[in-house]
């Protein structure tokens, strides 16, 4: 078995109680979700959770590549 695809997603989610700073109040959290396929069929999901900096995120299609680059062809059973 090994990994063949990952893909993510921007979410975003509208908070009931915002969190304030002496910098900024945040209203909404933004989050990553990570999908990682494999050639069974497999799937599995992770995330990044609440990006501090949503506006100096990188872009998905970069993040899928980076992490493309380290689980592709990886067997997604060798948690170390």
């Amino acid at each position: 078995m090994e990994i063949t695809d990952v893909s993510t997603e921007v979410v975003r989610a509208q908070r009931a109680f915002g969190r304030s700073s002496a910098i900024k109040t945040v209203e909404e959290s933004v989050f990553l979700w990570l999908r990682v396929r494999s050639d069974d069929g497999s799937v599995g999901v992770g995330e990044i959770s609440d990006v501090e900096q949503p506006a100096s995120m990188p872009g998905v299609d970069d993040v899928e590549a980076e992490i493309g680059e380290f689980l592709i062809g990886e067997d997604p059973r060798d948690l170390n």
